[in-house]
């Protein structure tokens, strides 16, 4: 859901949004980040491991 302050976003504005307010600027809108879930951080973790793991077997 875009924020509807403004027509276009530049990447001035993310930098200086509150801190803590998670964004996502894309062709010149601000898009609201909700947090990530915990299956969400589950997931990146485990594949962050496969990842891990395939590095160390192929150098």
């Amino acid at each position: 859901m875009p924020l509807p302050k403004r027509k276009s976003y530049k990447s001035e504005d993310y930098w200086n949004l509150p801190e803590g307010q998670r964004a996502e600027l894309i062709n010149g809108h601000l898009y609201d980040m909700s947090p990530p879930n915990f299956r969400h951080q589950k997931l990146i973790s485990e594949f962050t491991q496969i990842i891990g793991r395939h590095i160390k077997e192929h150098d």
